[in-house]
């Protein structure tokens, strides 16, 4: 028998950021919303006039190191009569996105003008060419991604895992995206190096630096410190306990090219 579908607390748990919040320096990561996105083989229907569509590639399989895959799976998204948090599981087609561009500064109800909905069964491949930052409008957190998850896969197979399993499952890749977005923003907007012209270009490299960061293989002595030890800080991120080491191992490195940046800019 399926575990029941749960429903969330509240609206702002589901989001990382909506509207002016969303940061150019975050990477695409699986509950991202774009605007402006057809999707192939997906008809238009009553609602999509914003052509907003939702990512729904799990966040382990959208990527070759630090590229996106020439194709990311996307569900489409419209517009929606307001969904009541409580009234979540009578509606097993969706899921429900309320105050999904944050036009209201009140979560404690859902915005009838701001109420959209992923819909299941509308789901397509959409190039990743098409999918640019400039038309990012929204990003789930990992509890938002494990309530999408969690009824995209109901709705498939009848069966809910739990929502705490799905968001350890993304637990990884999710805190890479955030350590990311630090990396980008401790070493190209302090620093100035982010040419908007350029910009897209500057970040590829940037995601290729702190991939071969997480990538590079490291060495630690063994408990019996006989013989050394193998270890890159990617595989960290997936042990909850090793995770808060990686954190600091990555402000760390951050703090340090900060130094030799400053550096090079006193010697000119």
């Amino acid at each position: 028998m399926s575990d029941p579908l749960e429903t969330p607390r509240a609206i702002d748990e589901l989001y990382i950021a909506r509207g002016i919040e969303v940061s150019f320096l975050r990477p695409i990561m699986t509950g991202d919303v774009f605007a402006g996105i057809s999707i192939p083989g997906v008809e238009r229907i009553e609602g999509d006039d914003e052509l907003l569509a939702m990512i729904v590639s799990h966040p382990c399989s959208m990527r070759d190191g630090h590229e996106l895959r020439p194709a990311l799976q996307a569900l489409r998204v419209v517009q929606s009569p307001a969904i009541d948090l409580t009234a979540w599981k009578q509606h097993f087609d969706r899921m429900p996105l309320p105050n999904l561009q944050g036009r209201s500064s009140d979560d404690e109800t859902v915005d009838p003008e701001d109420s959209y909905a992923a819909l299941f069964e509308m789901r397509g491949r959409v190039p990743t060419t098409e999918i640019t930052l400039d038309k990012r409008v929204a990003c789930l957190s990992e509890e938002g991604a494990g309530f999408l998850h969690q009824r995209m896969g109901h709705a498939d197979t009848r069966f809910a895992p739990r929502v705490a399993d799905l968001v350890e499952s993304c637990a990884s890749p999710f805190a890479e995206a955030e350590l990311a977005e630090e990396w980008n923003t401790q070493l190209l907007i302090r620093n100035d190096q982010l040419d908007p012209l350029n910009r897209d270009e500057i970040l590829l490299r940037a995601a290729k630096e702190f991939d071969e960061v997480l990538s590079e293989l490291r060495r630690a002595p063994s408990a019996n410190g006989k013989k050394q030890m193998q270890y890159r800080l990617r595989d960290d991120l997936g042990l909850p306990k090793k995770r808060p080491g990686v954190r600091r191992e990555i402000t760390r490195i951050i703090k340090q090219r900060q130094a030799e940046d400053d550096q090079k800019t006193t010697q000119r």
